[in-house]
């Protein structure tokens, strides 16, 4: 979605450096590699691992990630393949390239490596880390050394910087009931707790990061009081952690705060100031309020181009932030032109090969496939494949996604035969990736069977319904909504197979769902009701139908009012219905009577 929200703050507050980015391409191996778990698994490489085995994935991109540096706003990990792990990672400012590599150069990259892998139970042992584009990086550095007039005493002390605080880091996960029982109301303190209330997050202990980081600002506000950049930076970090507890209301407000006091402090046209306005905005979106979200990256946009101009990263970030906000609002025109701008942005910088233009061109089509324009939609769904497969090869997620996509559109083209091709070789990926027992999975077989029900093969797609259901109830129980859709689905395939008792026990499961989830009004039980309606009528059960359908009105009229197109709708199903009813009595009641009298008369 939206771009990443700020976690910490960067050494650039001491050192001013110019924002000019850097690439370096990391592989990382060893063919000694062992995982502790529930079992003990034995692998040749991390490669083979990182592929092989889906439950250590996640531990290894975490891994990778903190050993990397962690989540920051100066630097961007940027997809890790498989064989031996080959890491594209980006730096934002020429510091932070500096940084890695005085990590590099002094072995504390491949340290901390080690350490990472080894906090997520799997041992290395003669790992290997290597810049593979070192020609690349030293011109990148003598580049920075011309621009800045940095001298080699200047990256000394970077580095000792570097390594100082990322010492200090481990030191106060070491020494966290230490720090709580000194109390010293100090800066340093302060510091402290942040970058403790840092590592909680990266743990997913928000609770606790909330908590420190709520007490660095407790600090703070004693020290400086309201109007000072590491009081906002508080506010800030509050406000990322309530963000990921699901608080959006009270993240809205603590980002709020911190914009106000980067406006009295700085000025509107900042950097730290954008990122209030950038956060804020994320926060609208995902609130759905897309009106004021639009409005928020608008205002990031033109301090943008005022601080960089047009041809830089964070500016192409804003066009597609906005370009995303507009396609919530189903402005899709709009959006389609600021994907477009942030595409054109990103090739200048990037070039075509890297996972932001893949992104960009994946987004392009999902506007053009909204506006039914297939066939472009098509080849920008294409493009973006081309790109994921050079990148990440064929056994990747985002790989799926773009094969997924291809198919939704071959099948909205109602080239269904190209839509299974595509449908049968995302669930060939997921299955590598995920196994059997995974929701992805289960969504491809999901996706399949809707398809072959479109080709009429109705027998195929009842038993991809079947094994879709069977998975989901192993993977969340009965009363899921998962569950449900796969008893609506597999109701649908029944009725089209004319096996209309069968569909309506599939149904009315869905619908029991569906209530005990959602309530009586919600969309999605309205449409229960609706397909309820529909199977009774094609049962002749017309009087029962009719209560179904009209007990979808009312709830209709409930959710939208009496003018909605959809309730207007449901009304005229039911008109027509009762219409059909009509008729049927006026040709049954004659029969009838012919029958009374010939009784009669005999």
């Amino acid at each position: 979605m939206a771009e990443s929200l700020e976690a910490g703050k960067a050494l650039s507050d001491r050192v001013a450096w110019n924002a000019v980015s850097g690439d370096f391409s990391i592989t990382i191996d060893t063919n000694n590699v062992q995982v502790a778990r529930d079992a003990c698994i034995a692998v040749v490489s991390l490669g083979a691992l990182y592929v092989g085995y889906k439950l250590v994935r996640p531990l290894i991109e975490s891994a990778v990630t903190r050993g990397l540096g962690g989540e920051r706003d100066d630097q961007e990990v940027r997809g890790i393949r498989p064989k031996c792990l080959h890491v594209l990672l980006h730096c934002f400012t020429d510091e932070r390239f500096l940084e890695v590599l005085a990590d590099y150069e002094s072995g504390r990259m491949k340290e901390r490596l080690q350490e990472e892998f080894s906090q997520v139970g799997i041992k290395v042992e003669g790992l290997k880390v290597e810049i593979e584009n070192m020609v690349e990086v030293n011109e990148t550095k003598e580049a920075i050394n011309k621009r800045s007039h940095i001298n080699k005493d200047l990256c000394e002390d970077v580095k000792n910087i570097v390594i100082d605080k990322q010492s200090k880091r481990e030191e106060i996960k070491m020494n966290d009931s230490a720090l709580a029982a000194k109390q010293k109301d100090d800066s340093d303190t302060a510091l402290s707790y942040d970058s403790i209330g840092n590592t909680q997050h990266e743990m997913k202990d928000y609770k606790s990061a909330l908590e420190s980081h709520q007490h660095a600002l407790q600090i703070r506000l004693k020290l400086f009081g309201e109007d000072h950049c590491d009081t906002a930076l508080s506010y800030n970090n509050i406000g990322v952690i309530q963000h990921e507890m699901k608080d959006d209301k009270s993240a809205l407000e603590s980002h709020q705060h911190a914009l106000q006091i980067r406006l009295k402090l700085f000025g509107e046209d900042h950097s730290d100031t954008a990122r209030s306005y950038n956060n804020i905005g994320n926060i609208q979106h995902e609130m759905k309020d897309y009106k004021s979200a639009l409005e928020s990256y608008q205002h990031v946009l033109q301090i943008r181009l005022e601080l960089f101009g047009e041809d830089h990263s964070d500016t192409a970030r804003s066009y597609y932030n906005i370009a995303v906000t507009q396609h919530g609002m189903k402005d899709y025109k709009s959006a389609l032109e600021s994907y477009q701008h942030s595409l054109q942005i990103r090739i200048k910088l990037f070039g075509e090969y890297h996972s932001d233009i893949a992104r960009s061109y994946y987004s392009i089509g999902s506007a053009q496939h909204e506006m039914k324009d297939y066939k472009s939609a098509l080849e920008s769904y294409q493009h973006s494949l081309q790109i994921r497969i050079k990148l990440f090869g064929e056994d990747h997620s985002d790989t799926a996604t773009s094969y997924n996509n291809i198919g939704l559109t071959q099948h909205a083209m109602k080239d269904y035969k190209s839509a299974l091709e595509s449908y049968q070789h995302v669930l060939q990926i997921r299955l590598k990736l995920y196994g059997e027992c995974n929701s992805d999975t289960a969504e491809s077989y999901r996706i399949i069977g809707v398809t072959q029900r479109a080709m009429k093969n109705y027998k195929a797609a009842l038993k991809s319904h079947q094994y879709v259901l069977q998975t989901r109830l192993k993977l969340h129980g009965e009363y899921h909504a998962d569950t449900a859709r796969s008893y609506c689905s597999l109701g649908i395939t029944q009725r089209e197979m004319k096996d209309y008792k069968s569909a309506l026990e599939s149904q009315q499961h869905a619908l029991q769902i569906r209530l005990k989830l959602f309530g009586e009004n919600h969309p999605v039980t309205v449409r229960s009701y609706d397909i309820i309606g529909e199977t009774q009528y094609d049962m002749e059960d017309y009087k029962l139908a009719v209560e179904s359908l009209q007990h979808a009105h009312q709830i209709r009229l409930n959710l939208y009012g009496k003018d909605h197109p959809d309730t207007v709708e449901s009304y005229k199903n039911i008109e027509l219905l009762q219409d059909r009813m009509k008729n049927v009595v006026d040709i049954i009641a004659p029969e009838k009577q012919k029958v009374q009298d010939c009784m009669e008369y005999l």
